[in-house]
């Protein structure tokens, strides 16, 4: 169903008890129905490219989804429900307006990979009428209780050095991370502890000159002078696009 411009999606879906795949990307969906936590068996679910400012507070409820894509919205927050996701292990949340995520988020302990890159968890909040609500939060500490995340993009988010969690130190699986497009004036010492990180994407005008862990495995440090850090840094998009699958490559991994 992708790409036909759907501006809702009708209530009626949730009698597909049986599908596992669904592919929504590319309309015009603002809000999805309550009534998708009919959709009981669902283990993949692309929702990238629309407009939607919330999921609803039935999403929890898709107890078998392992792979989500919502990027490309205009999400602002979870719902708190969004922690009963337990079988998700790749979740794809860039591209929105999201400042924090839900308290219940550490409940996604099966999670692998998570991708947050250009959000606003760097950015003041603002009401509908211009008023600052509150913040810039920084990155949520919530996601550093997630015992077997292993990659983790947080590019572009408008981030300094004090807006890093002191216990990003917890993701002791963490392998890969992008720190690129923020404002980081040198490498934080909760990313060189962390303890079995072998690829992280940063700008090439940060100081990395400090001391680093005797695990820290690669730093990809782009040459500016050779214009590399654009090529660095479409490499490491192509990258998460890869990571995203086309619908194919998601129809041979049912």
């Amino acid at each position: 169903l992708d790409g036909n411009k759907l501006a809702e999606i009708t209530p009626e879906i949730s009698a597909l008890h049986s599908l596992r795949l669904l592919v929504l990307s590319g309309n015009k969906l603002k809000e999805l129905p309550g009534s998708i936590k009919g959709l009981t068996s669902l283990t993949k679910l692309s929702i990238d490219a629309n407009s939607l400012k919330t999921l609803p507070d039935e999403f929890g409820e898709l107890y078998n989804l392992e792979r989500l894509w919502a990027d490309g919205n205009i999400l602002q927050q979870l719902p708190e429900s969004f922690g009963e996701l337990s079988a998700l292990t790749e979740l794809h949340l860039d591209k929105n307006h999201l400042h924090f995520l839900c308290d219940s988020f550490p409940k996604l302990t099966q999670l692998l990979e998570l991708f947050l890159h250009e959000n606003s968890f760097g950015h003041v909040q603002l009401g509908e009428m211009g008023e600052v609500l509150g913040g810039p939060y920084g990155v949520p500490a919530c996601i550093c209780g997630l015992p077997k995340l292993k990659a983790l993009s947080l590019a572009h988010n408008d981030l300094d050095g004090s807006m890093l969690p002191e216990s990003l130190t917890m993701l002791t699986n963490l392998t890969e991370l992008w720190l690129q497009e923020n404002n980081f004036e040198e490498l934080p010492q909760q990313v060189c502890n962390l303890p079995k990180l072998r690829y992280c994407l940063m700008d090439a005008d940060m100081n990395a000159i400090g001391p680093t862990s005797a695990f820290f495995g690669q730093g990809a440090f782009p040459d500016e002078g050779e214009n590399k850090l654009a090529n660095a840094t479409r490499s490491a998009r192509s990258k998460l696009q890869a990571r995203k699958g086309m619908l194919g490559k998601l129809l041979g991994q049912k």
